[in-house]
């Protein structure tokens, strides 16, 4: 392994990283979304092979994801980025417990079928001065 890759076994924060690969950050931003960064960081790292670059290479590549990683959660918030699992678990269970109303109204029964069971559905009430008066 190269240089960069002894360097990056140092760094103990966020923060280090950014540092370290001069990636200009917002404080705020950073103390809000370091895990997703890094894990997004991590996410985009899968796809790069880097095992055969040079170290000027590799610290390009490593610089550069960083950058974008970070890119991703100043137009977006860790909610709609859903980087981890837990993101990914709650819409499941949100779509799951979503009823539709063509659901519900598909298990109410009809009148006909009320009617047929000797319940008579919603009568109209009499007009005043209707003949049965």
């Amino acid at each position: 392994m190269g240089r960069t890759y002894d360097q990056i076994q140092q760094l103990s924060s966020a923060e280090d990283f950014f540092q370290f690969f001069e990636v200009p950050y917002d404080r705020h931003v950073l103390d809000v979304c370091r895990l997703h960064i890094m894990k997004r960081m991590g996410q985009y790292l899968a796809d790069d092979a880097l095992e055969d670059a040079d170290d000027a290479a590799v610290f390009a590549t490593l610089q550069g994801v960083l950058a974008r990683a970070y890119d991703d959660f100043t137009r977006s918030t860790p909610a709609e980025e859903k980087v981890f699992k837990v993101f990914h678990a709650q819409e499941a269970r949100a779509a799951a417990a979503f009823v539709g109303f063509d659901a519900l109204a598909g298990s109410l029964p009809t009148r006909s079928s009320q009617t047929r069971q000797g319940v008579e559905a919603n009568p109209a009430p009499a007009a005043a001065g209707s003949p049965g008066d």
